[in-house]
């Protein structure tokens, strides 16, 4: 494989300009066939049976150029996730579109699950196979679908089409590093490799993805395992420098997030023939953008107040200026409160900030805010004790409880009642 790799590096810059380099080429392809993503090793093998039969020379080796030709063309479909059919000239786009599968697919009773995905499959791909073949035909990354003008998916590139199936997911890292290095001066500055095109997003539909069809397949995959391979992708992505914190702001993604998290969106099913409630889980896809600039727990992203207080307030009124408690719920709440103790232990996750306390209890309830407040702090100070052998972390957050004039009364109280000999102590120190 890493013959294939200094090889393919070396010759494909540029295309083959004399029958003696796309030989080369070919002969390496063919060489190397079993290195190459699974979904391409026949057409690899079909290419060179078809490219033979049209030459005159007795011992029939394939024509490279046709054979180059027949192989890109496959490559092309396969990263697009279409079905690779390299006899048949007239292959058109109605005929072969991933919406037409899935419309085959919902007709049939016992489908296959994931049969209308022909392109890279995590379960049997691997990312040293799928660079390979990029590095051997680089030009794909710039290719873009010809589907009908009002599909979601026409002129787009490769890498947004990986956001259909969660099968495919994964690989978006790769072919965003791929799109950078052997994009330069074929992608627009500001798309970085494809990721962050006009109108084809990926970063953006990594919060909310609204191309996933892998609900018309029976094994459809719930809205925790998409949180966590999405999360993963983005992980990814900011451990390559690809996704920025500026992202965060100019796409306005954690404001995003939110929204879709408590919005229970219908989602009809034809097969099923009935509608279903379910939640956009983002817990995972949340703590990576928080992680990545915490800072917007304090000042969600310029607007002068803490995340949760825009959360409590903003959420619960609306844009129609009316309050109704089902914009707002109880794991997304428990979820910045979480993450705010995380960052800022010292401003008890903002809880406590303004009327923020009041404002949670009254939505949710005294007993379930206090219980999960409870369980947060006794968890988070065991935490910090055992990671610091600090027996006075517990002090240390009431003494800066109560010179912080944010706190309220009900924060330094809460803190009290874990300790009621804490003021004995303080007084004697």
């Amino acid at each position: 494989m890493e013959e294939l790799r200094n090889e393919a590096q070396s010759m494909v810059v540029v295309n083959p300009t004399t029958e003696n380099e796309a030989r080369k080429k070919m002969d390496l392809i063919i060489k190397h066939r079993s290195e190459f993503p699974s979904g391409l090793r026949e057409a690899i093998t079909e290419a060179s049976r078809s490219a033979s039969k049209t030459t005159s020379d007795s011992n029939e080796e394939p024509t490279p150029e046709l054979f180059l030709s027949e192989v890109y063309e496959a490559f092309k479909s396969f990263f697009f996730g279409k079905r690779i059919a390299l006899d048949n000239d007239d292959d058109t786009d109605d005929n072969n579109s991933i919406e037409n599968d899935i419309e085959e697919s919902e007709r049939e009773v016992n489908v296959v699950p994931f049969s209308w995905w022909h392109g890279l499959d995590s379960d049997v791909d691997t990312e040293e196979e799928t660079e390979l073949a990029i590095r051997v035909f680089p030009n794909i990354l710039m290719e873009k679908q010809k589907q009908s003008p009002l599909s979601s998916m026409n002129d787009c590139y490769p890498i947004y089409m990986l956001l259909v199936c969660s099968k495919s997911l994964p690989f978006i890292p790769l072919l965003a590093e791929l799109g950078v290095e052997l994009g330069r001066g074929r992608f627009v500055k500001d798309e970085r490799g494809g990721l962050t095109c006009f109108m084809r997003n990926v970063i953006f539909n990594l919060i909310h993805n609204n191309v996933l069809r892998d609900d018309h397949d029976k094994d459809e995959s719930s809205s925790e395992k998409v949180d966590e391979l999405s999360a993963a992708v983005m992980s990814r992505l900011k451990e390559k420098g690809l996704l920025e914190v500026i992202d965060i702001y100019e796409y306005d993604l954690v404001e995003m997030l939110l929204y879709w998290s408590d919005k229970k969106k219908k989602r009809y099913i034809s097969r099923q023939r009935k509608t279903s409630k379910r939640r956009h889980e983002a817990k995972q896809r949340f703590r990576v953008l928080i992680d990545l600039n915490p800072s917007i727990l304090v000042e969600c992203g310029g607007r002068g107040k803490s995340l949760l207080r825009h959360y409590l307030r903003d959420f619960l009124s609306g844009t129609d200026g009316c309050e109704s408690k089902e914009r707002v719920s109880l794991p997304t709440f428990r979820m910045i409160f979480e993450l705010g103790m995380s960052h800022f232990p010292k401003e008890i996750g903002f809880v406590f900030h303004d009327t923020n306390f009041e404002l949670s209890c009254e939505i949710f309830g005294i007993e379930m805010v206090a219980r999960i407040v409870d369980n947060e702090l006794s968890s988070n100070l065991d935490r910090r004790e055992n990671t610091k052998n600090d027996k006075n972390i517990t002090q240390d957050l009431v003494v800066a409880a109560v010179s912080n004039c944010k706190i309220s009364l009900d924060g330094v109280y809460t803190l009290f009642r874990r300790d009621p000999m804490m003021m004995l102590r303080l007084c004697q120190n």
